[in-house]
């Protein structure tokens, strides 16, 4: 529904905001609390939980949602809900089919891995990666 009635809408007449001609596309993923059924926890998986206190223990259902949103033009051009143990590059991959070469590809430092690194690079894909400071020498 998104892709169709707000995507394809959004930029069929090729006028939208762009940085040096370049959509500016930021991907990020988030732990999302689902309704605790079987059915979702059988589907997406379950978090455990804890504190200090032996009486407070438990689970909840979640999943992991991935975005990958237009941050100039406000839309969300690809999303995808995974399995809450998923790896994040992995759902942002699935993201790659939506963008293009001339796409500018943003990503927090949680992506940062030659994994990603080399898929962005196999795919022609531009990208700007937050790394932490004690990754990547050539970086720092």
């Amino acid at each position: 529904l998104n892709r169709v009635a707000v995507v394809e809408v959004m930029y069929a007449d090729n006028n939208f905001k762009r940085y040096k001609g370049m959509r500016v596309l930021g991907i990020d993923g988030s732990k999302v609390l689902l309704p605790h059924t079987t059915d979702i926890v059988k589907k997406f998986g379950e978090v455990r939980y804890s504190n200090d206190h032996t009486e407070v223990k438990g689970s909840h259902a979640y999943g992991l949602a991935s975005v990958m949103y237009d941050v100039l033009n406000k839309v969300a051009v690809d999303s995808v809900l995974g399995h809450a143990t998923a790896y994040e590059v992995n759902l942002a991959t699935q993201h790659l089919e939506h963008s293009c070469d001339d796409d500018l590809l943003l990503c927090d430092r949680n992506y940062t891995s030659y994994r990603w690194l080399s898929t962005l690079t196999k795919h022609n894909r531009k990208f700007v990666i937050r790394c932490s400071r004690k990754s990547f020498k050539m970086a720092r």
